[in-house]
Order: C-alpha cells, then structure tokens, then sequence
C-alpha cells in the first residue's frame, strides 16, 4: 500500500516547482548544476548554553526537491560552504553560501527525503 502522506510531499513538491520556484545555480567546489529552488526563511530557536532562548531568523532558505540535488552520481546532501548562485530581478547575481547559525543543521529535510530546506547566507553580488 502506497504511503498517502509521501505521495503528498512528492505532489506538493511538483506543484511547489512548478509555480514558485526560480533558477538558481547550485555550486560545489568545481562542479555546478541548474536547478529549481523556491526561497524561504526560518525561525530558529536557539539556547545560549546557559539556560536562555534566542529566536534567530535564517538570512535566506532554498527549499528544493532533493533529488534535483545531482552533480551527476546521484542525489547528494547539502554541505556547508556549497554556493547558491540567484539572479534578482535587477540583473544582478547574488552568490549565498550554505551556512547555519552555530549548533544547527545546515538543512532539514522532510520526513520522506523528498524536500530539502537549505539555510543560506549572503555572500557577494558578483
């Protein structure tokens, strides 16, 4: 028997592809790939170690669908230090990197491993 709730995230992640993603290039070290992401952010809630709670805001998240995550020997997980390469609206590129606040996963990822949720943070226009 099919798993109903799997077989939802992986509709919710084509319909999600299908109308609110953009084109981004994803990037590690000398390999590069195209692909779709929709952009996000999350809120964190962090302990300070002594007790005390923080809210954190991640600067940007790129939610994909993981197996479009492929330089081309199979889906592979987000690393910390990958580049997410975006061209605004203006024209211009803005280069984020993979990169959580301390203590945190740089991604998340659905009960099912279909979505991927990449924290980002901003690094350079180009």
């Amino acid at each position: 028997m099919t798993d109903v709730l799997q077989s939802s995230a992986v509709w919710l992640a084509q319909q999600r592809d299908a109308s609110t993603a953009q084109s981004i290039v994803y990037r590690r070290g000398a390999q590069s790939i195209g692909m779709s992401a929709t952009f996000g952010q999350s809120l964190l809630k962090l302990t300070d170690g002594h007790g005390g709670v923080k809210i954190e805001r991640t600067e940007r998240d790129l939610i994909v669908t993981a197996a479009t995550l492929n330089f081309g020997a199979g889906p592979v997980q987000p690393q910390r230090g990958d580049l997410a390469d975006w061209i605004n609206p203006a024209g211009q590129t803005l280069r984020y990197e993979v990169m959580a606040p301390p203590n945190e996963p740089e991604y998340r990822a659905d009960p099912w491993g279909v979505s991927l949720r990449i924290h980002l943070k901003f690094k350079a226009v180009l």
